[in-house]
C-alpha cells in the first residue's frame, strides 16, 4: 500500500440480533391477513399494512390485541408527518406505505413468512441500528 494512502469502511446502517422469542408471525391462514389487502410489506422491523376498505378499526383492534406490547401503530399519514422518511414523502413512497406502519419499541420483528433464518435486522429505531460504523485506517 502507498505511504499516506487511508483505508475508510463504513456502512449504511446498524444491525442489531433479534432473539427467536422476540419474533412475532403472521402465517398464512391468520385471521388478521383476512382484513388486509396482502400480507405485510415493508421490512420486519417495520412492517406496512395495507388494509381492506372499511376494515381499518377492525384490523388496528386485532394489530394492538396481539402486539401493541411490541409495536407502536402509526398511520401513513402519523409516519409520513414525524419525519421519519426524511423531510418529505413522496407520492410514491406514500403509495408504497399503505395504511399503517408499525414501528417497534423493543427488539422485536413481525414476520410473514417464519421460515425465514435471520437473526440480524435493521429498520427500527435503536440505537445499535441508527448509528452508522466508520473505520478509519
Amino acid at each position: 500500500m502507498p505511504a499516506g494512502t487511508r483505508i475508510v469502511v463504513s456502512a449504511d446502517h446498524g444491525q442489531i440480533d433479534v432473539a427467536d422469542g422476540d419474533t412475532c408471525l403472521l402465517p398464512d391462514g391468520d385471521p388478521m391477513l383476512d382484513v388486509l389487502l396482502a400480507a405485510p410489506s415493508g421490512d420486519p422491523r417495520v412492517p406496512l399494512f395495507h388494509v381492506r376498505p372499511g376494515r381499518r378499526a377492525e384490523f388496528e383492534a386485532m394489530f394492538h390485541d396481539r402486539f401493541g406490547q411490541r409495536f407502536a401503530l402509526l398511520t401513513a399519514d402519523e409516519a409520513a408527518s414525524t419525519q421519519l422518511l426524511g423531510p418529505a414523502v413522496s407520492a410514491g413512497t406514500r403509495a408504497l406505505l399503505g395504511d399503517y406502519a408499525a414501528i417497534p419499541g423493543t427488539a422485536s420483528v413481525l414476520r410473514h413468512r417464519p421460515e425465514t433464518p435471520m437473526r440480524g435486522y435493521h429498520g427500527g429505531m435503536t440505537p445499535a441500528e441508527c448509528r452508522i460504523p466508520l473505520i478509519v485506517a
